[in-house]
């Protein structure tokens, strides 16, 4: 149905009178006329104050701004419900003072004890400036019924105008109800003084409330609005600083209105914070000065606790939907249509379970599976897979023991790994390493299994030559205690005092290797679970218990050594080529690192007392130097190969949320064949590319 060649104005009675009692006469409006129904001013973007008279649409423009709430109006049904507003009586029996406001995307905003309501402008009461500045004329797009490619009349600003006007009259009606209504829009000077009652009413009926929704802006379509949740859908669709309008004008207020949780955080950061421990002040700009006073393990314990809240159940969908959006999850796809528009889709055919009602809450939602084959292995077994989702912010090789964060900016091997000397270690088998030992002794297919897994790939029997290689014999450390083992104590210290030597040292005597490193960064919305990336054995583990700053792209230019002063786990092993190490770097909200088979890592645990955190208290209480980590073997795992066996793919833990990877490794140094082809390591990626678990980092070309 097409539409009038040109729009009446939304009623006809004449509500207004002019100075000295004149009514308004006439279809047009002169000069003092108008000059009586607008504002004395208005504010232009460049902020401005201009008479209104000689810009009439801008100061409508003005006037109508729904701007901010246009922008977020998908997300206003967390803010408000599908209802008119209520009375204006209504909101006194609810204790809120009706607060005026000029502001039109404030007016039915309400907070604790308040709502803020805008007062009619008295242009908007005289039918004929309807005529002459907010009724569509002849030939626009509106009133010929013209229709866009998607099956959408096109609107003019004109038609925009109205549909402003329109709604903010109708949220009137719902207002003003009663004359008791009526009697206190008076008192707040929400309506002119001249209006009266009988005359309110014939106006209420004149605008045909029962038919109107289609004409209005879908702002009204929701009566009030939340304040506190209009702030958290603005610090979503902007940035964490923007809000849409503070709560509180006071800070008394906001400790009056707050005071319970913050007294229950306050206490709880006060339990949780780790003790013992001096806090790393890192060099660098005032942010980085700024983040390194926060309490960053126990927001991100606290953070840990609330993920683990349950969530309804009919709230699982649209929370998990709102943090897809939010953060980027990749399961979220773009559809494309022939006229330009992109439509926001959820493709949930690679998550193992795509029935999102399943999860309880966001900490299973973070640690979700995939699908079986969701993640092809690279076919070429000569590949390194990359271990994870993410993007690749770094690799390279490493020349004098020192790692690239970026451009100009490097940290040493020794301070992300610690010294390669031998430490007081704990067992961290599944079981006791003695009566694993005595298990699997009579075991021999066992034996057989983890003798032909050294065979296929190249991995020696023993301790590998790398921590006992050439050099000068340390005398042992203090406190060089190690759990009952095969052997006698002295020939094993003999086996693993190798001296404070740098890795970088531990190469080949030939060199016909070096070493190589790769930095994966996870961003919260990749898939959290990492994975071995060769067929490799993890002799033992180091647990730092660090800081936990954020390790965003940003923060990598900005904090030198930031991998060195997070909590990390280093795994370190051997591979067909030698060294092999693995590092799980923590981050914000990041605090908890899981790797599957070491029962005694808890990673930024307060409550659970691990033996990283152990030793950070008895270090400082007996006044001694600590060495910044704790080391566990995994030597219970296999009598053959005294170490825990990693296939190629297998999945070994896990973020719960988004952090880093870096790969330390040993490969064939790059060198030219005798026919020219290019042999040893070869990289396959680009820094910044975005990259799948079981793509190829690179490969050993033979």
């Amino acid at each position: 149905m097409t539409m009038p060649i040109e729009q009446p104005p939304p009623f006809s009675i004449r509500l207004l009178k002019h100075h000295g009692g004149r009514d308004v006469g006439g279809s047009q409006l002169d000069d003092h006329q108008l000059w009586l129904l607008l504002t004395a001013t208005y504010c232009t973007k460049s902020d401005d104050l201009v008479a209104p008279n000689r810009h009439v649409i801008a100061c409508i423009k003005t006037e109508l701004d729904l701007h901010r709430l246009t922008r977020v109006s998908g997300w206003l049904w967390v803010a408000g419900r599908l209802v008119p507003p209520r009375p204006l009586h209504h909101h006194l029996l609810l204790n809120r003072d009706v607060f005026v406001t000029e502001q039109m995307d404030m007016h039915l905003v309400w907070t604790t004890g308040r709502i803020f309501v805008k007062p009619i402008p008295r242009f908007l009461l005289e039918p004929c400036f309807w005529t002459e500045y907010l009724c569509c004329g002849q030939g626009c797009g509106c009133s010929n019924g013209e229709v866009h490619p998607r099956g959408s009349v096109q609107e003019c600003e004109r038609r925009k105008l109205w549909k402003c006007a329109i709604g903010f009259l109708f949220s009137y009606t719902a207002l003003i109800r009663h004359e008791s209504d009526f009697l206190l829009a008076k008192e707040k000077h929400l309506l002119p003084e001249e209006v009266k009652w009988p005359d309110w009413m014939s106006f209420v009926e004149q605008l045909d409330t029962e038919h109107i929704y289609q004409d209005i802006h879908p702002r009204f379509y929701r009566g009030e609005l939340r304040l506190s949740r209009l702030n958290k859908i603005y610090r979503l669709y902007q940035t964490p600083l923007r809000r849409y309008m503070a709560h509180w004008g006071q800070y008394a207020t906001f400790f009056r209105d707050n005071f319970a949780w913050l007294a229950r955080t306050t206490v709880y950061i006060a339990v949780v914070t780790p003790k013992g421990r001096n806090r790393v002040r890192p060099d660098g700009p005032w942010q980085v000065q700024a983040m390194s006073t926060l309490p960053l393990k126990a927001i991100s314990r606290l953070w840990g606790k609330f993920n683990e809240l349950t969530i309804p159940y009919y709230l699982r969908v649209p929370c998990f939907k709102l943090y897809s959006w939010a953060f980027g999850v990749k399961f979220l796809t773009q559809i494309s249509f022939p006229d330009g528009s992109i439509l926001i889709a959820y493709r949930l055919d690679e998550v193992a379970e795509p029935d999102l009602h399943v999860y309880p809450n966001l900490a299973s939602f973070f640690y979700r599976t995939l699908k079986p084959g969701a993640r092809p292995l690279d076919p070429d077994p000569h590949t390194l897979l990359c271990p994870s989702d993410g993007k690749v912010l770094q690799f390279g090789q490493i020349e004098g023991g020192d790692i690239e964060q970026v451009k100009g900016m490097t940290y040493s091997i020794d301070a992300l790994l610690g010294k390669n000397t031998p430490t007081p270690s704990i067992s961290s088998g599944s079981s006791s390493k003695s009566d694993h030992v005595t298990e699997l002794a009579g075991d021999e297919e066992l034996v057989k299994q983890d003798e032909e897994f050294a065979q296929v790939n190249g991995i020696s029997y023993t301790l590998p030559d790398l921590l006992s290689g050439a050099g000068n014999r340390a005398p042992p450390a203090e406190d060089q205690s190690m759990p009952a083992s095969p052997g006698t104590p002295s020939a094993l210290r003999a086996e693993l005092a190798v001296g404070e030597r740098s890795w970088y040292d531990l190469l080949a005597p030939d060199k016909t290797t070096s070493l190589y490193y790769a930095v994966i960064y996870l961003a919260p919305g990749d898939y959290h679970r990492f994975h071995s990336p060769t067929n490799w054995v993890v002799d033992r583990r180091r647990h730092f218990p660090g800081e936990l700053y954020s390790v965003s792209p940003y923060l990598q230019r900005t904090l030198p050594g930031l991998f060195t002063l997070n909590e990390r786990v280093v795994l370190l092993g051997r591979w067909r080529w030698g060294f092999f190490s693995y590092v799980p770097v923590g981050a914000t909200n990041v605090g908890s690192i899981a790797v599957n088979f070491d029962r005694e890592l808890r990673t930024n645990s307060r409550l659970t007392d691990t033996a990283a955190y152990q030793a950070v208290e008895d270090a400082t209480k007996g006044g001694e130097p600590y060495q910044g980590f704790v080391e566990a073997t995994y030597e219970a795992s296999s009598p053959v190969l005294r170490g825990h066996a990693l296939r190629r793919g297998e999945e070994m833990g896990g973020f719960q949320l988004g952090s880093t990877i870096v790969l330390v490794f040993e490969a064939p140094a790059e060198k030219t064949g005798e026919n020219n082809e290019r042999l040893g390591w070869a990289w396959a990626v680009e820094k910044g590319q975005s990259i799948k678990m079981g793509q190829a980092l690179g490969r050993v070309i033979e």
